[in-house]
């Protein structure tokens, strides 16, 4: 098994064990079926509101996996390098973030949303990428 497989199910199982989160979803390349050992891996995850502030993402992403280094990016996201050297991209937003969503059908593509969907407690993560696949969907009859 790779390596990124065994993260994808860790943060898999910690984002459904962990109360504080209410959705998380994978993009990148493991989405589009074309993930392989020279890979990294990316993940929004959603916190609940009440929580946001108080949120240790450090602890929350040694839990995870242990890791060499960690560091937040020029666009606020935090990368780790995990110990056994796969690269991670992690966006930890409030669940009230969750609108950003629509905004990702301006990249063009719009993969399975059920390989992209890890977690969601509530359904919304997937009522937003429903959203997304029609504005896609209308834009490109538009043109």
């Amino acid at each position: 098994m790779l390596k990124q497989k065994e993260l994808i199910a860790n943060v898999k199982n910690l984002t459904e064990s962990d109360e504080r989160i209410t959705a998380c979803m994978m993009y990148g390349s493991f989405t589009k079926g074309e993930g392989d050992q020279y890979s990294d891996i990316e993940f929004y995850i959603f916190l609940k509101d009440s929580i946001t502030s108080n949120f240790d993402s450090s602890n929350w992403l040694f839990d995870v996996a242990p890791y060499l280094m960690l560091y937040k990016n020029e666009y606020g996201t935090e990368v780790v390098i995990f110990d056994n050297l796969i690269r991670g991209e992690f966006h930890f937003l409030s669940e009230k973030d969750m609108n950003i969503i629509p905004s990702f059908k301006d990249s063009g593509y719009i993969p399975d949303t059920k390989a992209m969907l890890i977690y969601d407690e509530t359904g919304q993560l997937e009522n937003y990428w429903f959203c997304c696949k029609v504005l896609n969907l209308l834009s490109n009859k538009v043109e």
